[in-house]
């Protein structure tokens, strides 16, 4: 039943909840459907999905956006400094440049578009205003990437079918943010030896919509500061490519740090001017999502010790525990087997070294699909602050969880990335290090695939290594119409399956998507 707009009522047996809606800026606010809902003996729980604008309803009553956006509109015209100069290229895009190009030869043919600071009917001021905010407009910039007329760039950033590497592509795409960070933080921006950093944090989800960036078009990447902390700047970058109708959106939390009496610390930065009311709502649910997701427990209990705060990494509540119990008996206990006797036998009544291979048609060991690789950190990996780029982290993550599915589908054939969940960067990791890769498949459903990578590092001149962990990435992939189900073994196995049946459940695909 609905009352007049921004509100929506759902019944639940006797008990009304009220959720009022964070913005009134939207259409249709009234159309909503209830997914699902419970009642426990303390509070009632449910789940409300607009299929209009993905805002969804969590436990605590509190409207919550499932990876919502809405790209910011470039600014009037009059403003805007258009240049293809190499030179100021790399002036205006100082830390992309060192950090991902590295090569002369790869800039000419990019078209820079950013903000002039005068035009003719008035003027973006780049210092903050008496209240320590600074104009978005200050920071936002544009990059049109020439992959019809750069040939060297090109050759880097394509794969062997014609394709565009979606690494190379989020590797750039950290790039830009970091180089808005600057620009949002100093007022000349990024310059060698300025003094302060900006490094990537966290990656709050990245959502294609379903499609291959082509390798032969022209990229477009839009990159501005959405929201900002007391030093810490979410930069979203909007990523299109017009000719093939592709588009993906990335956000990238980004920390200022300064080193000041020998010690490193965060560095405040200027407030936000010029954001529309309904980009920052949708900015501030974004950060009560990432609150909740880091508070609201996991099955992965290795990396939710450091993301999640939780003992041993596990913030599990009875019902997760129950859910988990019930999936046990789902694979294992109560799964029947076609035995030697005339009637079948459930698994669990097979002798142990006969469990083990109790599979069935379309169904593949979890603990048997692992790909592992190990690389070591060279010098021209490292960012300008003498560790290792974010950009390059995620761009070989990315590309492990490629082959992590091509080999769980026995093919050379590239399945298709539908997104990328949050990730948290736990530690900066310094030149000469090893790093480790570990991508496993767990959790498939139909034509989705829920891949985790691992990544661990050993830092450099330490005997013995210990491996300590760096981040970990949960990937969405598509191939259609189907993929064989994976069957978890051993109760770690069984954790992550769970982890990746809840992410599963989170992920909502783009608008237009391929499905």
């Amino acid at each position: 039943c609905h009352t007049p707009p921004c509100c929506y009522i759902i019944i639940c047996d006797t008990r009304v909840i009220q959720t009022t809606l964070l913005t009134r800026q939207l259409t249709h606010p009234s159309s909503f459907e209830v997914v699902r809902f419970h009642l426990s003996s303390t509070d009632a729980g449910f789940h409300v999905r607009s299929s209009k604008t993905g805002y969804a309803v969590k436990q605590t009553g509190m409207l919550l956006p499932i990876a919502p956006h809405k790209p910011l509109p470039d600014p009037p015209a009059e403003f805007l400094s258009i240049t293809e100069d190499p030179e100021v290229v790399k002036e205006q895009i100082g830390f992309t440049y060192h950090t991902v190009f590295q090569d002369d030869q790869l800039i000419p043919g990019f078209c820079l578009v950013t903000t002039a600071h005068k035009s003719t009917n008035g003027s973006i001021d780049p210092s903050p205003n008496e209240e320590g905010k600074r104009d978005v407009w200050k920071s936002w910039l544009k990059l049109k990437v020439p992959l019809e007329s750069n040939k060297v760039f090109r050759k880097a950033f394509i794969d062997v079918d014609g394709s565009a590497r979606m690494g190379r592509i989020l590797e750039l795409a950290d790039g830009l943010a970091a180089d808005v960070g600057y620009r949002h933080a100093l007022a000349d921006g990024y310059k060698p030896g300025c003094g302060v950093s900006v490094a990537t944090a966290s990656i709050d989800s990245l959502l294609i919509n379903g499609r291959e960036f082509s390798g032969s078009h022209d990229i477009t990447l839009t990159a501005y500061v959405g929201h900002i902390g007391r030093s810490s700047m979410e930069v979203c970058v909007d990523i299109e490519q017009a000719s093939t109708a592709t588009r993906a959106h990335a956000f990238f939390m980004m920390v200022a740090r300064q080193v000041v009496d020998g010690r490193d610390r965060a560095r405040a930065v200027p407030g936000l001017l010029g954001i529309p009311p309904d980009l920052q709502m949708l900015a501030e649910g974004r950060l009560k999502r990432r609150m909740l997701l880091r508070s609201g427990g996991s099955f992965d209990h290795e990396a939710s010790a450091v993301t999640l705060g939780g003992e041993n990494g596990s913030n599990l509540q009875d019902e997760d525990l129950r859910k988990l119990h019930l999936l046990w008996k789902q694979l294992y206990r109560d799964r029947r087997f076609p035995g030697s006797t005339p009637s079948d036998l459930p698994v669990s009544a097979l002798p142990d070294n006969r469990r083990a291979h109790v599979l069935f048609k379309d169904e593949q060991r979890m603990a048997l699909h692992r790909l592992e690789t190990t690389l070591l950190i060279w010098p021209n990996e490292m960012n300008v602050h003498g560790t290792l780029f974010g950009g390059i982290v995620t761009r070989t993550a990315v590309e492990v969880g490629y082959m992590t599915v091509a080999q769980y589908l026995h093919s050379t054939a590239w399945a298709m990335l539908m997104a990328v969940d949050d990730v948290f960067f736990l530690q900066p990791i310094p030149g000469g290090s090893m790093t480790r890769y570990i991508g496993q498949v767990i959790y498939t459903e139909g034509p989705d695939v829920v891949v985790r990578v691992e990544c661990m590092v050993v830092p450099p001149n330490q005997h013995p290594a210990q491996w300590q962990r760096g981040t970990v990435f949960y990937m969405h992939f598509r191939w259609p119409p189907a993929v064989p189900k994976v069957v978890p073994e051993s109760y770690e196995e069984f954790l992550l399956y769970m982890e990746g049946k809840k992410r599963h459940g989170q992920y909502k695909p783009l608008p237009n998507a391929r499905l």
